[in-house]
């Protein structure tokens, strides 16, 4: 099995962790199952706040939208009773 090494300056290891010697092919295995875990979070945290922060865009534009339309509506109604009174 070939075993690459990988950067993982990042990830903690709990101090109760022991690495047995002679276990290369174990040490690779744990490692890259480490390196997916850490991998699948960094993935997961990403799609919720792009998620998240699509719905805040989201729902600003439609707060903004419903407001334009209030006014443009609000408008129209001043224009026909003015309308209606020089008639």
């Amino acid at each position: 099995m070939e075993c690459p090494l990988r950067s993982m300056a990042s990830a903690a290891l709990p101090d109760d962790v022991n690495i047995p010697q002679g276990k290369v092919e174990s040490v690779c295995k744990e490692w890259l199952v480490r390196e997916d875990g850490v991998l699948a979070y960094k993935l997961q945290t990403e799609e919720i706040e792009h998620h998240y922060g699509h719905n805040k865009e989201k729902n600003q534009l439609v707060r903004s939208d419903f407001l334009e339309a209030r006014t443009a509506q609000n408008l129209r109604k001043k224009r026909q009773k003015h309308f209606n009174m020089h008639t």
